[in-house]
């Protein structure tokens, strides 16, 4: 997902948004986007897994914005943060979810802390878009074999 993320320009925006350096950007986002993927994926595993779970997600990514979430990071308009507020309510603190703790990822990663807590909700707007996007909204035809094998333990990657 980093590699996606930086060959589209998504890591780009990052640093663009944030302010922050590109090595302290990407550092951040190597380390934050297993957890955001993790979150994820538990919201899949929990709503039923396979195409269910992945249909399930993708309806919860259209209603938060769907594409227009990466689009809204990348672009150069002021955004606001209130859909990754949602994403993190709605799909990352179900029972078994926990949102990503930011103090523990920057002491695991070496990134300073700041860093993570203001890339998280930029990156999770980014990757939910993207996903969204991907998968083509409603997750038919090819894009809902990209996402079961993105976002379906067990499936290869």
């Amino acid at each position: 997902m980093f590699a996606t993320l930086r060959r589209s320009g998504g890591i780009e925006a990052l640093v663009r948004r944030s302010g922050y350096s590109p090595a302290s950007v990407s550092a951040a986002s190597e380390a934050l986007i297993p957890e955001l993927l993790a979150c994820l994926r538990i919201f899949v595993e929990n709503e039923g897994g396979e195409e269910v779970g992945v249909k399930s997600l993708l309806g919860v990514l259209e209603e938060l914005g769907g594409g227009r979430l990466a689009a809204e990071i990348m672009g150069h308009e002021a955004i606001s943060l209130e859909p990754a507020d949602a994403i993190f309510e709605q799909i990352c603190d179900n029972r078994a979810i926990g949102r990503p703790i930011p103090g523990a990822i920057a002491e695991q990663s070496g990134v300073d802390q700041d860093v993570v807590e203001n890339i998280l909700p930029l990156l999770a707007m980014l990757m939910c878009g993207y996903v969204a996007a991907r998968a083509g909204g409603s997750g038919d035809g090819d894009g809902l074999h990209w996402a079961l094998d993105l976002l379906v333990k067990d499936r290869k990657i």
